[in-house]
């Protein structure tokens, strides 16, 4: 259990407060409200569409902004002390609005590498933050290419396991990349590892196809996530749009080595309720011999909107893959032939489930609540001649490892800004629970080439 209270300072002499609204009076969750001539200080705005925007004293142009809409400007006028409001209805980005006009709508939200100050339940002001919006990313998101897509962030090390992008492999700080085990991997704020504080490793990747972003925090900052040394890296997925009931969007991918990856998604807004699906189907064969690979992975989320002040979230994520591993080479075999493979029956599977379900709540006017609550039923099974690469695979019955995780988390963020000599400062406090069993087991399988992950001894250790 954690807990943590960090005051912050911000010079500013009065508050502006509202919400962040489209046409239709639906909240717009990740806008950006900012001082014009001040363009560090800004905030972006929570999932209920509230921002909370610290303001100097005297007059101002404040702009509000988010993907997708037009922005919209208004002279404001502070003097110390006040409470300013102002509702900010954004409207659409016309259709008929040329090239120039829309690239230029993205690069202001997309010159915003940073995350604000304070950002929905976080503080990270003085903090070391990155933040990634994929529509601003040139990468091969169909094969979750990691080196493409963190490419502008400084610092990291990137280990790519497989080819079809079924693992993510970061490290910072010198740290090993292996399977992402020194970051706290999350999904909109919810932990995605294996076993977050015993057994960091993370066998699943959300597909970068549905992330709208990817937010990066290092130092102390990171410390209220987990322990892990290098930090956080918390995806955010898409929602469905806000101005339609439905909308559809599929994309086929070809690739060579018989990639074949089909990315379907459906997502809208039905009244009160914001709605986001995919449905992903990814197989292929790597560059060498043995390693073909077969994925197929699903999500729902769910936005209620609960009145003016309070929404709800509920997601589940659910994900299958299956990977034939060609095993490692020494350094004189890959130097004779790097495509060559000393295993043909070695295999990995991988069965992730991940439920989560979280409220946003204003209590007051400078009070807001976050709830959350996750889970994880998980497995994850290597079959096959799992020694040393040096020693020949001559048959005979293979090795089986197989763990089972079983996690249940929540936590709670309550979030406060008050009036302080003169400034506004904002005060954080936190509780986190986590509880986890880990079951393993390991024996001897099949004897065949199959992928059939049995014991044969049904009886055999735990």
């Amino acid at each position: 259990m954690l807990f943590w209270v960090a005051p912050l300072s911000v010079p500013a002499q009065s508050v502006l407060s509202g919400h962040l609204l489209d046409a239709d009076g639906h909240p717009i969750g990740g806008g950006q409200v900012l001082v014009k001539e001040q363009p560090s200080l800004a905030i972006r705005s929570d999932s209920t569409g509230a921002y909370c925007l610290p303001v100097p004293r005297g007059r101002w142009t404040v702009v509000a902004f988010a993907l997708g809409y037009e922005r919209e400007e208004r002279l404001v006028e502070s003097n110390r002390g006040d409470s300013l409001s102002w509702d900010i209805r954004l409207d659409p980005l016309s259709f008929e609005a040329d090239a120039v006009a829309l690239e230029a709508a993205r690069t202001r939200e997309f010159g915003l590498q940073r995350l604000g100050d304070v950002e929905d339940f976080g503080i990270f002001a003085a903090r070391k933050t990155e933040v990634i919006p994929m529509a601003a990313v040139q990468a091969n998101k169909a094969t979750n290419n990691a080196r493409e897509a963190f490419a502008r962030v400084a610092g990291l090390n990137i280990w790519e396991s497989d080819c079809g992008g079924l693992q993510l492999g970061l490290g910072g700080r010198g740290l090993s990349p292996g399977r992402s085990a020194h970051f706290n991997l999350r999904q909109d704020g919810v932990d995605i590892a294996a076993e977050a504080i015993g057994y960091p490793e993370s066998y699943y990747s959300p597909p970068l196809q549905a992330v709208e972003r990817v937010e990066i925090v290092r130092g102390a900052a990171s410390l209220q996530y987990g322990p892990q040394f290098g930090g956080l890296v918390n995806f955010v997925l898409r929602e469905g749009p806000t101005d339609r009931k439905a909308q559809v969007r599929s994309a086929q991918t070809l690739g060579s080595f018989g990639l074949f990856n089909s990315f379907n998604s459906l997502g809208g807004q039905l009244g009160p309720v914001n709605y986001y699906g995919y449905f992903q189907y990814k197989r292929g064969n790597c560059w060498r011999c043995n390693s073909s690979f077969e994925q197929q992975q699903g999500y729902l989320g769910l936005r209620v909107q609960l009145g003016r002040r309070a929404s709800l979230r509920l997601s589940h994520t659910r994900m299958r893959y299956l990977a034939q591993q060609a095993g490692g080479l020494t350094d004189r075999l890959f130097a004779e032939d790097a495509r060559q493979a000393l295993r043909a029956r070695n295999w990995f599977r991988v069965q992730w489930d991940l439920p989560s379900a979280q409220l946003d709540l204003r209590l007051a006017r400078r009070w807001a609540l976050n709830v959350r609550a996750f889970g994880l039923v998980a497995q994850r099974d290597a079959l096959g001649r799992l020694d040393r690469i040096n020693v020949a695979d001559l048959g005979g019955p293979r090795d089986l490892i197989q763990d089972r995780f079983r996690n249940l988390g929540a936590e709670a963020r309550l979030r406060h800004r008050f009036a302080w000599l003169g400034d506004t400062a904002t005060i954080l406090a936190g509780l986190r629970g986590y509880a986890t069993h880990t079951v393993q087991r390991q024996g001897l399988g099949s004897e065949d080439s199959s992928a059939t992950f049995a014991f044969l001894d049904l009886d055999g250790p735990e």
